[in-house]
């Protein structure tokens, strides 16, 4: 339950981010489009990004 205080802290701060990865094909000259993953990003209360 402290986990969820954090969040609603967090939120409040807006304290959020987000990061964007790229998927990286396994097959690299398959010509598929490049894919990406958007991570949200909790940053605690020195602004640095917690572990997910």
């Amino acid at each position: 339950m402290d986990f969820v205080g954090q969040i609603d802290r967090a939120l409040e701060e807006d304290r959020f981010i987000l990061d964007c990865q790229k998927i990286a094909h396994v097959d690299e000259d398959s010509g598929e489009h490049a894919h990406y993953e958007i991570l949200p990003t909790l940053l605690d209360e020195n602004g640095e990004s917690m572990p997910p």
